[in-house]
């Protein structure tokens, strides 16, 4: 049993926080650069043409494995008070930024009526090897503007398990480690003071961070993103100086 003397830190205790920390870390951070970069990617795929208005119901799944099709869905709905044809174009990437598969759909909805379309894509959509890009675009349709909508899916060349799971696998170990590692930290440093509070301090922003990062990385928002990584690279060379200098 490990006892805990105030003013002192185990140094066991201290390397397993630091392993759980930076795995946790390290994982969350390449989640998020990945989601980020697809979306990036994908917000310049076929877009010679900017439509008026943002297709809010586009949905795709953030992470793709080799061996699984995955499913790309919008929803349309007509509020109109008369029947609406709707014409739908979805290019998606095949096999490079330059290749796309077209596919055309036309809808006619009533008034107040809905549909989904899904379009599946595989490993093989993925330009050269990495992003599997999406564009949506709707033509105008009176009372409804053009509309369009982008998304990049990060094709991960891990087999066994599904985009979703990898997806899940990767929240539970970064969101796990970041803070178990912190939590282990705070326990096995208290009391907390001068530059040990500091760079607690500075971990756990970090560690906010992150979580930050890979919202926006599955949110699509690509170009807070950036802004935001900018930040982290300023943040976790702070914190690096301070452990040189600690050192």
């Amino acid at each position: 049993m490990i006892t805990k003397v105030a003013g002192t830190s185990d140094k066991r205790l201290h390397v397993v926080s630091v392993v759980l920390y930076a795995a946790g870390f390290l994982i969350g951070l390449e989640l998020a650069l990945g989601t980020i970069w697809a979306n990036l990617e994908a917000s310049l795929f076929d877009a010679a043409i900017r439509q008026e208005a943002s297709l809010t119901s586009l949905r795709c799944p953030p992470l793709l494995s080799p061996t699984e099709t995955a499913l790309v869905r919008a929803n349309f709905h007509n509020g109109a008070e008369k029947p609406l044809n709707f014409l739908v174009r979805t290019n998606i990437s095949n096999g490079r930024v330059t290749l796309m598969r077209q596919i055309p759909n036309t809808l006619r909805l009533a008034p107040g009526e809905q549909e989904m379309l899904a379009w599946p894509v595989t490993a093989a959509d993925a330009a050269y090897g990495r992003f599997v890009l999406v564009r949506v675009t709707v033509l105008r349709s009176p009372p409804y503007p053009a509309r369009d909508a982008a998304c990049g899916i990060w094709l991960i060349h891990v087999p066994f398990l599904t985009g979703g799971q990898w997806l899940a696998l990767a929240l539970v170990v970064s969101l796990g480690g970041m803070g178990g590692g912190l939590a282990l930290r705070v326990w096995n440093e208290r009391p907390l003071t001068g530059r040990r509070r500091a760079n607690t301090l500075i971990a756990a922003w970090l560690a906010v961070l992150v979580v930050t990062l890979m919202a926006v990385g599955l949110l699509r928002l690509w170009a807070v993103g950036v802004v935001l990584l900018a930040f982290a690279v300023i943040l976790l060379g702070v914190l690096l100086e301070r452990l040189v200098h600690q050192s």
